[in-house]
């Protein structure tokens, strides 16, 4: 669930909301003072799951499969 962070313009009041959507300017309201003057800050964010890794080049698959079945036992 994506969280902002926001800082009014007027107070200077930083504040946090999050929302189970995009963030619209209805949404951007000062909780202390009312203006709707307020901007968003540049965030971080954390990604649960498994760690994603850049590639160079053909990604190697994890299992391999035989090209020839295995040979019989003479």
């Amino acid at each position: 669930m994506p969280s902002y962070d926001l800082v009014c313009k007027s107070c200077g009041n930083a504040f946090e909301i999050t929302l189970q959507r995009f963030i619209t300017d209805e949404d951007k309201v000062c909780p202390e003072c009312g203006a709707t003057e307020v901007e968003q800050k540049l965030s971080q964010f954390e990604f649960k799951g498994t760690p994603w890794r850049p590639t160079k080049g053909v990604v190697k698959p994890l299992r391999v499969t035989a090209k020839f079945p295995p040979k019989k036992p003479q």
